[in-house]
């Protein structure tokens, strides 16, 4: 099971240094400097590649918040059913049961 481990570790790497990777090329290529407007406020002039830099760490942020609520709701749910099984008398589930 240890290998599996080691080769999940090693694929993820690999994974994010190809992303790195052409994240370097994306920023060499998108270079030019634009402004967003929203409704009629408008930013300071930045390359397009922060930008998509910021939207896409804003999305990792959002996503592994709202992942983490999901698995916090759930551990209290299967907290809650092991305590109402041990209070009819039933056998509780396992304590892992839920991650």
């Amino acid at each position: 099971m240890a290998w599996r481990r080691r080769l999940r570790f090693a694929t993820a790497l690999l994974v994010a240094a190809v992303i790195a990777f052409l994240g370097f090329l994306l920023s060499l290529d998108n270079a030019t400097p634009v402004a967003l407007r929203l409704l009629n406020r408008e930013t300071e002039p930045a390359p397009v590649f922060w930008w998509l830099y910021a939207a896409f760490a804003l999305g990792l942020v959002v996503g592994f918040a709202l992942g983490g609520f999901r698995r916090v709701s759930r551990r209290l749910a299967a907290r809650r059913s092991r305590r109402s099984a041990g209070a009819n008398g039933l056998a509780p589930a396992p304590a892992n049961a839920a991650d």
